[in-house]
């Protein structure tokens, strides 16, 4: 058998015979059969090359054709219904959670034939996971979202009243969280243990100013979450009148811009953060992290070594217990809530500085605030309804039975 020369990418020389193959992947993988031609040696290459992309384009075709997933079916649905929305994040959202509905098996079924029991069996696997193929358990939260855009694309596509299986469908209710807030005489005494000095760069010169600190003291007292403090301008903040308009919040629906007042600290903080220059400038959110995690750690040894002194752990239990578990900077957009429902019992205030669209969401950052309302009403109950005195203690006899106290 003539050996073969290869004279250039997929042409190559045996014998008096010039071959030409075109494949599509690789041997393994192949899924449409390469195709194959030859000429007399001494044909022009310019003819074969024109053969091999006119068989690359068909194959490409077929291969697209077969691939396609069939008009009907859920996953030929999904582009249908991604058009009719307006090009944004919106779009780029529902193609994202649509995804995993094609991706499923339900995606290869045909959407008009689909059953409740089959999308809510799907929806039971994404909860469970499989730890074989090192899937793990969806949280119920982004199941409720997946499940929401596959409603919408039926409503689309179909109509509101024409039945589809997502009818009688209730989105999972997520369990009760535990609050996220930190008392905030608890977040002065942590960031008063963060250094006002920044760490040491590669040099070995240590900045004057500790630049996270400024950051985390700014969010205690506005409330104002990392991505959004990164985005204010020098515009944004009138230190004259002390407010701050907040620029929109794309979260969830969505907030339009808001002008504020400030707390004075966050005014301090913000003159800080003008004199060193801070606007616009990016930051690393797992030094925020270190540093804010740092500061708990300094505040529960300082209180350890004072309940070590006076052997009474009252102190430091609180503090702990005070703390949420994985602590994170997030958590004092929570405690900057929740101290100002505390204060005011006004629900709608705090949304309002917090940016939120529904007041359901409010109500997860300040669900375990106790009103100042509600304080007052329990202090007038305790003063119009009065303790009785504790009863004394019995005593004992010498023989440690009980006598009756004179």
């Amino acid at each position: 058998m003539p050996r073969r020369i290869l004279i250039e990418e997929g042409i190559s020389r045996r014998g008096n015979w010039l071959v030409a193959i075109v494949r599509m992947g690789s041997r393994a993988t192949a899924e449409i059969p390469p195709r194959r031609g030859k000429w007399p040696l001494g044909t022009d290459l310019r003819t074969i090359r024109a053969w091999r992309h006119r068989q690359q384009a068909e194959m490409l075709e077929l291969r697209e054709r077969e691939t396609s997933p069939s008009s009907g079916t859920l996953a030929g649905d999904v582009p249908t219904f991604l058009e009719l929305l307006p090009a944004g994040r919106r779009r780029q959202d529902f193609a994202d959670l649509l995804a995993h509905w094609i991706a499923s098996p339900l995606g290869a079924e045909p959407r008009d034939t689909l059953t409740r029991e089959q999308i809510l069996a799907q929806r039971s696997r994404w909860l469970e996971g499989n730890p074989t193929a090192k899937i793990k358990p969806a949280q119920i939260v982004t199941v409720n979202h997946r499940f929401r855009a596959l409603r919408a694309l039926y409503h689309t596509l179909d109509g509101l009243d024409t039945p589809h299986p997502t009818d009688q469908i209730k989105y999972l209710r997520p369990p009760r969280r535990r609050h996220r807030f930190i008392p905030i005489n608890y977040v002065e005494m942590i960031l008063a243990a963060i250094p006002d000095r920044g760490r040491a760069a590669r040099d070995g010169k240590r900045p004057a100013h500790s630049e996270l600190k400024i950051r985390l003291t700014i969010m205690a007292w506005t409330g104002i979450p990392p991505m959004q403090l990164e985005r204010l301008r020098p515009r944004d903040v009138d230190l004259i009148h002390e407010r701050i308009t907040l620029p929109p919040r794309h979260k969830g629906t969505g907030t339009g811009e808001k002008p504020l007042p400030l707390d004075p600290h966050a005014v301090d903080a913000f003159r800080e953060y003008a004199r060193l220059g801070l606007w616009g400038k990016p930051f690393s959110r797992s030094s925020m992290k270190k540093s804010w995690a740092g500061g708990i750690r300094r505040v529960t040894a300082a209180l350890e070594k004072a309940a070590a002194e006076s052997g009474d752990r009252t102190d430091v239990d609180a503090f702990v217990d005070a703390i949420p578990d994985k602590c994170r900077p997030y958590d004092l957009r929570h405690s900057f809530a929740t101290e100002v429902y505390r204060l005011t019992g006004d629900l709608g205030a705090v949304a309002e500085l917090l940016q939120h669209a529904s007041l359901e969401t409010t109500k997860i950052y300040t669900g375990g605030a106790i009103s100042e309302r509600v304080s007052d009403a329990m202090a007038k109950m305790a003063r119009r309804h009065p303790a009785p005195p504790p009863a004394a203690a019995p005593r004992l006899n010498k023989r440690g039975s009980l006598r009756s106290v004179k």
